[in-house]
């Protein structure tokens, strides 16, 4: 029952199911979100998308032991734009209810489109302050659809 519910919601939210190293999109009233993780990041072969996706990218976050990720920015700023109030992201899931203490919590940045080209989107992750990973995301917006499964 609870996978059913859970489908359902992904469903009607427009979710994304991510396997390492493989985006998958899902079209949903003509407008696909396409959703990466961190398997996706640092991969010399682009990420193409069209110009009518949306873009999320989620990553783990755990503050309670001095780690966070954070969206640092874009090389070229013509192709995306931002589309999270703040480059910490917003928490996605766990819930603040549901939250074990020290367990790691899912955050999400959107992104829109605003023109075609070729841009990398630069995240940075640090511990206790200090920088220790460099995330970056090869992305292509094309004008048609990809063939993302």
């Amino acid at each position: 029952m609870k996978s059913l519910i859970l489908s359902l919601l992904l469903l009607v939210s427009g979710g994304i199911t991510v396997t390492p190293a493989l985006v998958h999109a899902e079209e949903i009233t003509n407008r696909r979100v396409i959703t990466l993780s961190i398997d996706d990041a640092n991969n010399y072969s682009p990420i193409e998308i069209a110009l009518g996706d949306t873009l999320d990218i989620e990553l783990d976050n755990n503050g309670s032991i001095g780690s966070r990720c954070y969206f640092s920015n874009f090389s070229q700023d013509r192709v995306l734009s931002l589309n999270t109030p703040t480059k910490e992201g917003v928490i996605k899931s766990p819930r603040k209810n549901d939250h074990p203490i020290g367990a790691p919590t899912t955050y999400v940045w959107h992104f829109e489109r605003i023109n075609l080209g070729t841009t990398n989107i630069h995240f940075i992750k640090s511990f206790r302050g200090q920088i220790v990973q460099s995330i970056d995301f090869n992305i292509v917006v094309s004008p048609e659809k990809s063939d993302l499964q």
